[in-house]
């Protein structure tokens, strides 16, 4: 009888049904399927569209918002007291505040600052995965040799302690008519490693080698699967960990993940990256697409969102900065190429070069330059080989003035794609800056037979470290022959007058110099948009115009460091007697001294032409 008594009334209904019968469920639900499908249409009118990512963030702020206002008031209904209801939408209220306050103080992309690794380890070898044939004998498998060979030299490529010669290089024409040891030796790779793909039916048969220059085989072996997915990168895993175990690498490399089990998927990507390899606009599209059709079979193929997203970054650029540029286009491309990066990172977050391009805000770092330097860090501590990162964050070094540290990292470039001739060509300017000319004209000259930039662009910065009248003007020739005459047009003078105002500090041309660079300036005060800029405070520099340099340089100079002026060109850093006398000039300092860089340096080290002093630093 207790018992019975303690129950509640059968009539009394559940929280369950009061919450149906007062329509808060329904509520709760038609609010979700509307708003989610709000922004999935939001979502992909900004990737079509090219629409700013801020959209879509305020968007889902507005529907987490919404959402406790929406369930709240769907119990005003049913009361029938006033002062009840007026209570309620003031709950709703203080509920829709405190969510967007929870939405707005919360930054899901913050996370811990970079640990100080060094960002390029010392490789033990250099190794060359030459492309695999394709041993089927039919070209329209070419793909699966082509895919197989890149899929085993991205996994090699995540050892720290490892050199691998990266696809671009393997594509030079250079190669063509080279036996495999000689295309190992051209690459300066100590090892090769050679394979034969062949498709048959329903198996798949892959024959893998690794030897060393003299011809020796270190390892060989011949697996023969059934033909899946699952067994594709079961042989690739196999093929690149004895590779690893025979070279002794010493170092753990981080994981190599966003694979796809799915077999249509990994077809259409092995298609899709070999066309997009050819660097082709037109054929990069189609490859676009059929990366497109990867990622659709499977959307949890996060290297297929990655090739998708890199593919993308470069057909952006590419009509981004053409003359003839579709820039709606390139900006539609770059919403996009987030879009697949983010997915890529939602599934594989290590993947250095989507990362680099995401990267998330770091906690408690104010300062840009640091921030830069831990995220550098941070993707090549994920994909240490890439070179396409290596150069870009040497152009980082040298904006600060690290030019030791940036030979370095060309170095290991360089090690990674030395057919590449952007690669040896910044190599070679790198180590201009440091007056390392013995080093840098054959390597000039190295890009150009490549068929990167002329080699006039090193050749003529050595001859003024000699002041060599003849080759001076010889270089002066060779830029106007190659198209880029522009200063000598520009400031009015011949080759000749042009170097004789550089040289001969008496010479009456010096002045005329001088005033024409400042009115070339005065015209044009914007270092976006004024092409003679970094001629001119090179040339200011040489002739010892501070004057003119500081006028420019201190109107640029922000906490942001210089924006719109990248000193990885400029005279600031190099090491000379004409840039020394600018870095010894009280203004520099004080210049500095309004950028992010001196806690940059305190953090990491001192630049070429500068070092502490106490609390404060001095250059020279």
């Amino acid at each position: 009888m207790e018992k019975q008594e303690n129950e509640a009334p059968a009539d009394r209904p559940g929280l369950v049904s009061r919450l149906i019968k007062r329509h808060v469920i329904q509520a709760a639900a038609i609010y979700v399927a509307v708003a989610w499908g709000a922004l999935e249409i939001l979502i992909t009118l900004q990737e079509k569209l090219g629409w700013p990512e801020w959209l879509s963030l305020w968007a889902t702020r507005l529907f987490v918002v919404g959402f406790p206002v929406a369930v709240i008031l769907a119990w005003r209904r049913d009361l029938e007291s006033r002062i009840a209801r007026f209570g309620l939408v003031g709950l709703a209220f203080l509920a829709a505040g405190v969510a967007l306050w929870l939405t707005l103080s919360t930054d899901p992309m913050q996370r811990a600052p970079a640990a100080k690794l060094p960002p390029v380890n010392e490789a033990i070898a250099t190794v060359a995965v030459l492309p695999f044939d394709n041993g089927t004998g039919d070209p329209a498998f070419d793909y699966l040799a082509s895919g197989f060979t890149g899929e085993l030299i991205g996994r090699l490529s995540k050892h720290p302690d490892l050199a691998v010669i990266q696809e671009e290089s393997l594509r030079a024409p250079l190669l063509a008519s080279l036996i495999p040891t000689a295309q190992a030796a051209t690459l300066n790779a100590d090892y090769l490693v050679q394979g034969r793909v062949v498709r048959e039916d329903k198996f798949i048969e892959v024959n893998a080698s690794l030897q060393d220059l003299d011809g020796q085989v270190l390892w060989s072996e011949i697996l023969r699967e059934p033909y899946a997915a699952e067994s594709v990168l079961a042989m690739q895993r196999r093929i690149s960990g004895e590779i690893s175990r025979v070279l002794g690498t010493t170092l753990e490399a981080p994981a190599y993940c966003g694979e796809t089990t799915d077999i249509d998927a990994m077809e259409l990507y092995y298609r899709g990256r070999m066309k997009v390899g050819t660097r082709i606009t037109e054929t990069m599209e189609e490859g676009m697409e059929l990366l497109k059709q990867a990622v659709k079979a499977d959307p949890y193929f996060g290297r297929g969102w990655a090739q998708l997203g890199a593919a993308q970054l470069v057909l952006a650029g590419r009509m981004r900065d053409t003359v003839d540029g579709d820039r709606e286009r390139a900006g539609m491309l770059w919403s996009m190429m987030q879009t697949s990066f983010r997915r890529a990172l939602d599934i594989c977050p290590t993947i250095g070069g989507a990362y680099k391009v995401m990267v998330p805000y770091y906690e408690g770092v104010e300062n840009p330059s640091i921030e830069q330097e831990m995220e550098w860090r941070d993707s090549l501590a994920m994909d240490p080989n890439d070179a396409a990162l290596l150069r870009q964050y040497a152009i980082h070094l040298m904006q600060h003035g690290m030019n030791e540290e940036a030979v370095e990292v060309m170095r290991r470039a360089y090690d990674n794609e030395p057919l590449l001739p952007m690669i040896p060509y910044q190599l070679a300017h790198t180590l201009t800056r440091l007056g390392r000319c013995d080093a840098a004209l054959p390597l000039a000259a190295e890009a150009e037979e490549l068929g990167g930039q002329p080699s006039v662009g090193i050749e003529a910065p050595c001859a003024w470290l000699r002041r060599d009248r003849d080759a001076l003007n010889a270089s002066g020739y060779r830029f106007i022959e190659v198209g880029m005459g522009f200063p000598f047009e520009a400031i009015e003078m011949s080759v000749e007058e042009f170097n004789e105002a550089r040289l001969d500090e008496n010479s009456p041309l010096r002045l005329v110099m001088a005033e024409r660079m400042r009115a070339l300036w005065a015209q044009n005060p914007d270092p976006d948009k004024n092409m003679h800029v970094y001629w001119i405070v090179a040339t200011a520099t040489d002739i010892g115009d501070l004057n003119l340099v500081f006028d420019i340089l201190d109107t640029i100079a922000n906490e942001n460091g210089f924006p719109g002026y990248t000193i990885a060109w400029s005279p600031l850093f190099v090491d000379s007697e004409d840039s020394s006398r600018l870095r010894a000039d009280p203004r520099f300092v004080e210049m500095l001294k309004k950028t992010s860089y001196p806690e940059y340096w305190r953090e990491y080290g001192w630049p070429t032409g500068c070092a502490a002093d106490g609390h404060d630093f001095h250059c020279f």
